[in-house]
């Protein structure tokens, strides 16, 4: 498989596939068939250097730089149908977000305020 920069990648899920095409070229880079979860929508989440696939009531996790598949958990138990991923990891700084700066700087006026009285 080809090795591509992930940061330069767009990753598309559908109909059992995930891809990554070049965001600037729209040039495929590489694709993987997700093999046994039928012709359904890829939910995708990219987290810490880690590309996550949900389809069918499969998860898997791979090489966003290649597509090769690390790992695979059939979620048994959980049935098959659309996926949703989310966690609570966030690479977005106070530095880079307006809202999360008005949020640190309310928190820190209220801190002052309750030991000031």
């Amino acid at each position: 498989m080809t090795q591509s920069d992930p940061d330069e990648l767009l990753f598309v899920g559908t109909h059992g596939y995930l891809a990554a095409f070049d965001k600037r070229t729209g040039e495929e880079a590489w694709r993987n068939d997700l093999k046994g979860t039928g012709y359904n929508l890829v939910t995708v989440l990219v987290e810490d250097g880690v590309l996550f696939a949900g389809t069918y009531g499969y998860l898997f996790a791979l090489d966003p730089r290649n597509g090769e598949v690390l790992w695979r958990n059939d979620m048994k138990g959980l049935g098959h149908g659309m996926v949703s991923m989310a966690t609570t990891h966030s690479r977005t700084s106070a530095h880079d977000n307006p809202t999360l700066q008005a949020q640190k700087q309310a928190e820190m006026q209220a801190a002052a305020a309750s030991t000031n009285t």
